[in-house]
């Protein structure tokens, strides 16, 4: 009897492993693997998860989903069927505890910034100058310039920022003078650079606690 329980254990552990090894061969890309763990691609796949769940729309693909969030983030919300709301502070904190802190601390660090209106001092989650995402986003950049030149604005900005990113997802069809998707967020690593963008912005928006020495 110990023994068909033992092999039970066996069994039930190499088909969680199988079934991990599957998620991340889904939604992982080169650039992933060869900067993140396995356990922290599965986190990068939590947060990106979380994100679609709040873009979603019934009977529109996924990627169109993406297309639609990042017009409504770089013309602020006009003429879109989203809106910051979609998204709660307390929903976001819920899926920070999803993954391990150290997941997060390779993509984000406190800081502190002064508010005027409040005169308070606030705790805000700023880039992690040294941490493995940021080596993600360089790593890419080594085959996609414009990814390469990202790259550089957040280490010049300090800040995983909208407008800078925005070369990232379109460019200019030399046809018709309009612009358009580079990839349509076909590319996996699209969908975790506006993810990161979005949490970000979300936290920032939404996070009012003190900062305490």
């Amino acid at each position: 009897m110990k023994i068909i329980q033992s092999y039970l254990i066996i069994i039930f552990c190499i088909l969680i492993i199988s079934c991990q090894e599957n998620v991340v061969s889904k939604k992982t890309s080169k650039e992933l693997e060869k900067i993140f763990t396995t356990e922290e691609i599965i986190d990068l796949n939590t947060l990106v998860g979380y994100f679609e769940s709040k873009i979603r729309i019934e009977g529109k693909d996924i990627e169109q989903c993406y297309k639609d969030w990042f017009w409504t983030v770089q013309n602020n919300g006009y003429e879109s069927v989203y809106n910051i709301d979609i998204f709660k502070f307390e929903d976001q904190t819920e899926v920070y505890r999803k993954i391990s802190e150290s997941t997060f601390n390779e993509i984000w660090v406190f800081t502190r910034q002064y508010n005027l209106e409040s005169k308070d001092t606030l705790k805000v989650v700023s880039p992690n100058i040294d941490g493995k995402y940021i080596k993600y986003i360089k790593e890419i950049g080594k085959r996609r310039k414009e990814v390469k030149d990202y790259f550089d604005s957040i280490d010049w900005a300090f800040e995983y920022g909208m407008v800078s990113a925005f070369p990232v997802f379109l460019k200019r069809d030399t046809l018709d003078n309009n612009w358009e998707f580079r990839n349509g967020f076909e590319d996996y690593n699209d969908k975790v650079i506006l993810t990161i963008m979005t949490l970000t912005v979300v936290d920032e928006y939404y996070r009012k606690e003190k900062w305490k020495e």
